[in-house]
């Protein structure tokens, strides 16, 4: 199911062998047999039972609502900062940069895309540490950076609003990468659920543009 977070519109889970008394080694033997056997069948249909209703009918874990969210993001050069400084960041050190995030669809895969274009739906803010040194992130060194993500739904630039999302996971200006959401604020409280993320390319200020595709779960 998809949700569009600019309109909230959904496009949018017996009997024994036992002789009698003068078999009773046979009727013990037989009531053990069919007690492994009753067993056996009870394990079988608890597993038919639990299986399937640990997920619902599109296959994802059940219980609450799914929801499908896109969204585009473009990370922005200008506000990042690695400490300590350092034009090519060691393994350990620590980055901080905001983009903004637009609508599903907004942004065109390849290079160029103007970070300042109008009709930016939100905030997006990324903390992390590098995995390894930069100058390894073509050589092996891939994802770059664990980070936690917030994904902050209101005015462009706006840190405290009413909807967010949080990730956990890991940062890849080069891969596709898949991330933990661990919750969120608003309509997305009590939200869990993984959100894929792809590159699309370079925008004007040099860094990774994103595509976004959260598979979300709201308690109710």
């Amino acid at each position: 199911m998809k949700y569009n977070h600019t309109t909230g519109d959904g496009t949018k889970d017996l009997t024994t062998d036992s002789k009698g008394p003068t078999a009773p080694m046979q009727g013990n033997s037989s009531r053990k047999t069919f007690g492994k056997i009753t067993l056996a069948a009870l394990a079988l249909v608890l597993l038919g039972i639990g299986g399937p209703s640990l997920r619902g009918d599109d296959g994802k874990p059940g219980g609450g609502h799914w929801k499908q969210l896109v969204i585009d993001v473009a990370e922005d050069a200008r506000t990042g900062v690695v400490n300590p400084p350092s034009a090519l960041p060691k393994r350990g050190d620590t980055v901080i940069t905001n983009g903004k995030i637009y609508a599903g669809g907004t942004i065109p895969a390849g290079n160029g895309f103007d970070i300042d274009t109008t009709g930016s739906i939100g905030t997006w803010v990324s903390r992390g540490t590098f995995n390894f040194d930069f100058n390894q992130a073509f050589t092996g060194g891939d994802p770059i950076i664990s980070s936690t993500d917030h994904y902050l739904f209101g005015p462009a630039g706006a840190l405290n609003v009413e909807d967010s999302l949080m990730s956990e996971g890991q940062d890849s200006f080069l891969n596709t990468t898949r991330r933990v959401v661990l919750g969120g604020t608003g309509i997305y409280r009590g939200t869990i659920g993984e959100v894929k993320v792809e590159v699309l390319g370079q925008n004007s200020t040099g860094f990774a543009n994103r595509l976004l595709t959260f598979q979300i779960r709201t308690p109710e």
